[in-house]
């Protein structure tokens, strides 16, 4: 049996980072050999080596320029491969994840399916057409009062 693609999708500030952290925790307590990878793109952070949420959380991450650089740092007994902000990575991802499964190991990936237009967002589109799993994770718009009037507050399902 091929392993599984996860996707968690959503907005900004929707927490996907923070359900990556979960999943990653959830692997680490079951005791699997995993690596967690981010684009070097994001510079979010204080820190490169680290994938880390808006709420706090945080684990130790490799930074890759490119998607070959995945493979070429992938160890020989991993069982699941983690990235972050896969959206910011160029085609060559969904080939490299593509042979990542076809090695038998499981991939979760989180990333940002549209941008602020709404326009579909690098690899995601293609990504989410050959998942196995799909987390949509959403936000809330921050509230704010005019003349007394609410003007969102409301869940967010875009950025």
């Amino acid at each position: 049996m091929a392993e599984r693609l996860k996707v968690i999708k959503g907005p900004m500030f929707s927490g996907k980072t923070d359900e990556l952290i979960r999943q990653i925790s959830s692997e680490v307590h079951a005791e699997s050999k995993l690596q967690v990878f981010k684009s070097s793109v994001d510079v979010r952070w204080d820190s490169l080596n680290s994938v880390k949420s808006h709420a706090g959380g945080e684990f130790p991450a490799i930074p890759v320029d490119t998607p070959i650089q995945i493979l070429e740092q992938l160890k020989e007994d991993v069982e699941v491969v983690f990235i972050d902000e896969v959206q910011f990575f160029d085609k060559e991802i969904v080939p490299v994840i593509e042979e990542i499964l076809e090695r038998g190991i499981k991939v979760i990936v989180a990333g940002l399916p549209t941008d602020f237009r709404n326009e579909p967002f690098g690899q995601m589109p293609i990504l989410l057409a050959k998942v196995d799993e799909v987390v949509s994770v959403t936000a809330r718009c921050k509230f704010k009062e005019n003349n007394h009037e609410r003007i969102c507050g409301e869940e967010a399902t875009r950025t």
